[in-house]
């Protein structure tokens, strides 16, 4: 990539310095808050129990970071397990895992959906109830987005075993179910799969949302070949995946999770949701110098730039050029680090000469060695 054209900075000169790596917390990414707000107990809908005949009241738990003040925020679903006979969002692992997740930026719903009466062997039906609840969950958030500053367009969730199979259902069969918030979109944007299946592989279709798969190789209730046959079915679909085969572990480990794959799992979000877009790009600015940090997959390239007037171009998928191509400057291009999976790259930009600008508008376009390029990332630095 070259400059396009030198910004007209008042006669200021900017050259590239070396490009290091500060520690920084990254919205998705990292922590960025200590603790979270819960909402406990909210209705988003109501169903038949078919075997009760009663109608059930359906909640969740909305976790967000405390203090949070992001317009629009990625949300996550969370769907515990229990084999559609048991289990909670109460449970202290999906607690954990809310939290957690919240803590990073994210606005999370755990969800408990219908249970049927005893245990046994899992009736498709049952799958088909919990994934309409679950639909009508995604409807609740997509209805309340404003409300609670949720970006209806980067709605993933994550579930465990039977609540793994929920997600999948969802993502990949149609039918909107009626436990609630009709009207609105049910779709997923991306699915993390711990421990589940998908009851019928051939449903899933090209354009379908990208799939997370973590599963245990001597797990005795959900075979690891199931784990096997979602891969080979998202490869003949084109939808793009991973696998992680967590050697040696059962089903259900998740202490094996958190310790092997819970970072595997985040950054599989960050890129399949953009949620570059929303992280952001940063910048700071002292006397003498602008700094542009930027955070993207491990290996990738990225080239900022710099100019004197905003723009609004979509690029569709990419996002917006928020520059004006007329007063643009690619400054350089860089690499990523090869790890972490999401690593932070910093430029230090020397701001030279006797009037340094007030406002700078700066974008970064991300881009694989293979040429492809992912997202544009926008900011704006002020000194």
């Amino acid at each position: 990539m070259h400059p396009l054209a030198a910004p007209a900075f008042a006669g200021a000169l900017l050259t590239a310095l070396a490009v290091t790596a500060p520690a920084q917390q990254v919205r998705y990414r990292d922590a960025i808050v200590p603790s979270v707000d819960v909402r406990q107990n909210l209705i988003y809908g109501s169903a038949v129990v078919r075997w009760s005949g009663r109608t059930q009241k359906l909640r969740l738990d909305l976790y967000q970071p405390a203090g949070d003040l992001e317009p629009k925020r990625a949300a996550l679903l969370l769907l515990h397990g229990g084999g559609f006979f048991s289990g909670s969002k109460s449970e202290p692992v999906f607690v954990q895992l809310a939290t957690d997740l919240a803590r990073r930026g994210y606005v999370v719903a755990s969800v408990d959906y219908r249970l049927r009466q005893a245990r046994g062997d899992i009736d498709y039906a049952d799958v088909v109830d919990a994934s309409h609840d679950m639909k009508a969950a995604v409807r609740w958030l997509r209805r309340y987005a404003n409300a609670w500053r949720i970006d209806p367009a980067r709605i993933a969730c994550l579930g465990a075993s039977a609540g793994a199979i929920t997600c999948l259902e969802t993502a990949y069969v149609p039918g909107a179910g009626s436990s609630g918030n009709p009207g609105y979109p049910s779709r997923v944007l991306a699915v993390v799969n711990l421990w589940g299946f998908l009851w019928d592989e051939s449903t899933l279709d090209p354009q379908e949302a990208p799939v997370c798969i973590v599963h245990g190789t001597n797990d005795p209730q959900v075979s690891f070949a199931r784990a096997l046959a979602l891969r080979d079915a998202a490869v003949a679909a084109g939808v793009p995946h991973e696998l992680h085969a967590m050697q040696g572990v059962g089903h259900g480990d998740f202490a094996a999770y958190l310790a092997r794959h819970h970072d595997d799992s985040l950054a599989f979000l960050y890129e399949q949701l953009l949620l570059g877009q929303r992280s952001g790009l940063t910048a700071t600015a002292k006397p003498g110098e602008i700094a542009i940090t930027t955070c993207g997959v491990a290996g990738d390239f990225w080239a900022p730039m710099v100019a004197a007037q905003p723009a609004a171009h979509s690029l569709g998928i990419l996002g917006t050029l928020a520059l004006d191509p007329a007063t643009m400057r690619v400054l350089t291009v860089l690499p990523l680090p090869a790890g972490p999976r999401l690593p932070i790259s910093t430029l230090r930009i020397p701001v030279i000469g006797r009037k340094q600008p007030k406002r700078v508008a700066i974008q970064a376009v991300h881009g694989s060695l293979t040429g492809s390029l992912r997202l544009l990332t926008n900011g704006v630095v002020t000194q």
